[in-house]
């Protein structure tokens, strides 16, 4: 596999890559990836297919790029709640809110993301196409790393309940991602609006976990 890392990707050029990206989450999302073609997407950039294949090995390379760009937003969005300085509950409450207004501001790659996942079997892939899975596995595996640790605290500190961690990362989780399912924005749609709907996701995500007051 050719790592297209930092030093050989020129502004520019990861300008068009993001732009490729993009154009590739909307339609996949909308078609879903089976039924979009490369000569869909590059009609989307008003483009040839050469500029597609130029960054992108092939399609399936391609679909797992939206993938692992869908993870690294996340991650830019997360990260800063889970470095914060709090009690966990506080620092998790910060961390599901941002992870629900990520999902929601980019929620073409995300839903990518769950086609991918809900896909089947990849036993048909190439071993270039099954390594980018892998490394695409990997990089949810530290996503969710983040959240796995600031609950243990929580479970640790008492303020969380002492359950099955991994059951209960899993819950948190799937209660995160809901919104990519049901959530469409409305052409009218207020910022206000979209922070009301992080804040309650993130409020019914954090009741499953926080354990209740004294008294």
């Amino acid at each position: 596999m050719t790592d297209k890392g930092p030093s050989m990707t020129t502004p520019a050029s990861a300008d068009v890559r993001c732009e490729i990206l993009r154009a590739a989450a909307t339609l996949f999302a909308a078609g879903g990836v089976s039924a979009t073609s490369l000569d869909q997407i590059a009609a989307e950039l008003g483009a040839t297919k050469g500029k597609i294949y130029y960054h992108f090995g092939s399609k399936a390379e391609l679909q797992t790029e939206v993938c692992k760009y869908s993870v690294r937003l996340m991650h830019m969005a997360v990260a800063p709640g889970f470095h914060a300085p709090g009690p966990p509950g506080d620092r998790l409450r910060r961390m599901a809110r941002a992870h629900v207004l990520a999902m929601m501001c980019n929620r073409p790659y995300h839903r990518v993301v769950v086609q991918t996942y809900m896909g089947g079997s990849t036993s048909g892939a190439s071993g270039t196409e099954r390594a980018f899975l892998d490394d695409l596995i990997q990089m949810t595996d530290a996503y969710a790393a983040m959240f796995r640790e600031v609950l243990a605290q929580g479970m640790e500190d008492g303020s969380m309940r002492r359950q099955n961690l991994s059951i209960t990362l899993n819950s948190v989780l799937m209660m995160l991602n809901a919104p990519v399912f049901w959530y469409h924005p409305r052409p009218d749609e207020t910022e206000a609006e979209r922070n009301g709907i992080a804040e309650q996701v993130a409020d019914m995500a954090l009741g499953a976990v926080l354990s209740p007051a004294p008294g």
